[in-house]
């Protein structure tokens, strides 16, 4: 089942700490030189109402790093 993390009301505590909890050890084994490709062949498009740089780059780098492509879309007309 696919959950969205849209709000941080969505999870329980548990779910939260686990999410945590995995987020550093993600970032533990990249300090030591492992890659993950847990997204490998997975796509994710970008498409932002306003500019976001920060969180464009942030998503780029992230999909990037476990393995995955990004499309990025303009919402300009």
């Amino acid at each position: 089942m696919t959950t969205h993390l849209l709000t941080l009301q969505d999870f329980t505590q548990i779910q939260l700490q686990a999410f945590l909890d995995r987020a550093a050890v993600l970032k533990k084994e990249k300090q030591n030189g492992l890659r993950h490709q847990q997204l490998s062949g997975r796509k994710i498009c970008m498409l932002f109402e306003k500019p976001s740089t920060r969180t464009r780059v942030s998503f780029e780098a992230a999909m990037y790093e476990m393995g995955g492509q990004v499309i990025f879309m303009s919402a300009k007309k």
